[in-house]
């Protein structure tokens, strides 16, 4: 045996190694995104640490993506430099509103153990964010991610829309004229309330992300998952995630510059609709999307949003209990058990007054601020091609995403807070930040 060859063995074995790893990397980016948006839920009941059964009798409700937490600090732990994707702004009012609601789950766990865990609860979707702004620095990574969470989104889309097909075939319809709760996912507020604007963004995200690969491919595949999206929202009857959809998707035939074409699909989308209404004999008030509309046209009081008045009012009311803290963290049933269980006022902001006091809303005030306005300056350029720097595409991409999420949390919905939607929100606004910085650095990238 040769001196050479003595020296070139451990040269393989050290670079396969290095292989190895790398693929590792790439796998857990892979595993992150296709774990993430699928609307998979476990329900624990009993006492479980810090969570007593008797606070809800329906039991704890944990997403799938709450699993997913840990590898994306596993991911995180082997870059570097992570901090450095935020701007200074957003650090200083994520980590001020972090430190001050741990302050207030800590003193109120002295009386009601239970308010750590809602503490735990309100700061854990941020933590995506910090991911986001660590991917879109290593393109091969997000290339890896967005191929997951691609498949993970056709799969859960598929999903929803062929087991509402298969309710609505065995059953003679929807009942109530939308799909049912249980059908897929134990539990009311799953379906109804978590996963509509979950996936309706995780779709636009694949969409807009699609609609910058070169390929007719890719604009097929993004006009399928769109078709059977909007399907979805329409048997689920989400109004929220619904308006969302719509005014993105305008918005991204806008700075796609593909309004022939897109016309020429949704005419074909429409008109497919209409073939199979008029084979069904479906009447539209067989659907609850088209009377929840209705109503809202018609002005018919059960269901104005105006009647969700009464219940910021009732939040308010809790909230002067203790006006310095609000409840701290303390579910607000505990506080005035007059009232009730009483979960949400249908709106973040008076949610996060009620529960962390006017110091947390105005941390969470600055931080919509800031992201609010670099958001607002890529929704009103429209980007010169689809196929130029990665980055701004990111930007254009992510940026109505976030702002529309804000804008519905002020009375529709509140999906920051949500568990399986929050996670999602929080990745994307990441992303937006990190292809912000990466702009700033003069950094170029392909998606």
């Amino acid at each position: 045996m040769t001196d050479s060859a003595v020296t070139e063995a451990p040269s393989r074995r050290a670079t396969g190694g290095r292989n190895f790893w790398t693929l590792r990397k790439e796998n857990l980016d892979f595993m992150i995104g296709l774990m993430i948006v699928v609307p998979i839920f476990f329900q624990v009941t009993g006492d479980i640490g810090l969570y007593s059964g008797a606070v809800f009798a329906s039991g704890l409700v944990l997403p799938l993506s709450y699993f997913v937490l840990p590898l994306m600090l596993m991911s995180l732990l082997r870059g570097s430099k992570v901090l450095l994707n935020f701007g200074e702004s957003y650090l200083f009012f994520m980590v001020g509103f972090f430190v001050w609601v741990v302050l207030l789950g800590l003193s109120s766990a002295l009386s009601h153990q239970v308010a750590l865990l809602y503490a735990v609860q309100w700061i854990l979707p941020f933590f995506a964010s910090f991911y986001g702004a660590a991917l879109v620095s290593r393109e091969r990574r997000f290339r890896k991610f967005f191929h997951g969470f691609l498949i993970g989104t056709v799969v859960s889309v598929c999903v929803l829309v062929s087991v509402a097909g298969i309710e609505a075939l065995f059953l003679g319809g929807l009942a109530g004229g939308r799909m049912s709760s249980n059908a897929v996912i134990p539990g009311f507020y799953q379906l109804y309330n978590y996963v509509p604007i979950g996936m309706a963004v995780a779709v636009l995200f694949c969409v807009g992300v699609l609609a910058y690969r070169r390929g007719i491919r890719f604009k097929m595949l993004g006009l399928a998952i769109w078709s059977a999206c909007l399907v979805f929202l329409m048997v689920v009857a989400s109004r929220g995630a619904l308006l969302v959809f719509v005014a993105i998707t305008l918005y991204f035939l806008y700075v796609m510059r593909k309004t022939p074409a897109a016309i020429f699909s949704f005419v074909g989308i429409i008109a497919l609709g209409t073939v199979v209404v008029v084979a069904t004999d479906f009447r539209p008030t067989e659907l609850s999307a088209f009377e929840k509309f209705s109503e809202i046209i018609y002005g018919e009081e059960r269901v104005r949003l105006a009647s969700r008045d009464s219940i910021v009012s009732r939040a308010l009311f809790i909230y002067q209990e203790n006006a310095l803290l609000g409840t701290a963290m303390v579910p607000p049933g505990t506080v005035l058990p007059k009232w009730g269980e009483f979960s949400s006022a249908h709106n973040y902001y008076i949610d996060v007054l009620l529960w962390a006091g006017p110091i947390g809303l105005i941390l969470v005030l600055g931080l919509v601020l800031i992201i609010s306005k670099d958001a607002l300056r890529f929704l009103m350029i429209r980007p010169r091609s689809v196929t130029g720097n990665g980055l701004v595409w990111l930007c254009h991409v992510t940026a109505p995403l976030i702002l529309s999420v804000f804008l519905i949390s002020n009375n529709l919905r509140v999906p920051m807070r949500q568990p399986y939607s929050g996670i999602l929100i929080f990745l994307f606004i990441g992303i937006f930040l990190g292809a912000l910085q990466g702009l700033r650095k003069g950094r170029v990238v392909s998606l």
